[in-house]
C-alpha cells in the first residue's frame, strides 16, 4: 500500500504491506507471512498494525520510509534484497536504517546476557569461529533486552546484510 493506503502493486515503492486478511495481527502472523527464523530482525520501524474494522493486518514503515518488492515469504531466502529492505541495521549513530542502504552496523539478535553476543553474532554471520573477523565489532545495546549489534570499525559502511555471511568476503566499502 502506499503511504496514503491506496492499493500499489509491491513491485513499485510503498510504505506497507497487507500481511493477513484475518483479525489476527501479532508476532506469529508477521512471522509466519515473512519465513522469519529465530536468527531474522525486523526493522523497529516497520510495525504490524491491525486494519479497520480488524479486516487484516498490514506492516507499516515509519513516515518517509518505503519497501519495493514483496515480503511475502522475502525471509526464505535471508539474504534477498527484498529482506534487506526490512532487516534491522544502524547508521553511525545506531538509528535504524535499511540494509540495503549503505549502513554501519546490523541487529544480529536479542538475548537476555551480554556475554551471548559473540555466539548470538557468530551464528547469526554463520561463521563456525567463536570470533568475528577483525574490521567488525561487536556491540550490545540493552533496554528491555540485549541488542546485540555487529559494525564495522572505522568510518567504514556495509553495503550489503551479514547474514549468513560466512567465509566470503565482508561487503565493507571505505567512505571517503
Amino acid at each position: 500500500m502506499a503511504a496514503d493506503d491506496q492499493v500499489t502493486d509491491c513491485l513499485a515503492p510503498h510504505a506497507s504491506q497487507v500481511v493477513s486478511s484475518t483479525a489476527a495481527c501479532d508476532e506469529a502472523v508477521v512471522s509466519q507471512f515473512l519465513g522469519l527464523s529465530e536468527r531474522d530482525v525486523l526493522r523497529p520501524d516497520l510495525t504490524p498494525t491491525a486494519l479497520p474494522e480488524g479486516s487484516g493486518c498490514r506492516l507499516l514503515l515509519a513516515e518517509g520510509s518505503q519497501l519495493t518488492g514483496s515480503l511475502q515469504a522475502a525471509f526464505k531466502e535471508p539474504r534477498s534484497p527484498v529482506a534487506a529492505q526490512a532487516r534491522h541495521c544502524v547508521d553511525i549513530d545506531l538509528r535504524p536504517v535499511s540494509c540495503a542502504d549503505p549502513h554501519h552496523g546490523e541487529v544480529v539478535g536479542e538475548t537476555d546476557d551480554t556475554a551471548h553476543c559473540i555466539s548470538v553474532a557468530t551464528d547469526f554471520l554463520g561463521r563456525s569461529a567463536s570470533s568475528l573477523p577483525n574490521n567488525l565489532a561487536l556491540a550490545a545495546r540493552t533496554g528491555q533486552s540485549v541488542e546485540c549489534i555487529v559494525s564495522v570499525k572505522g568510518a567504514n559502511t556495509l553495503t550489503q546484510t551479514l547474514r549468513d555471511i560466512g567465509q566470503r568476503a565482508l561487503p565493507i566499502e571505505p567512505t571517503s
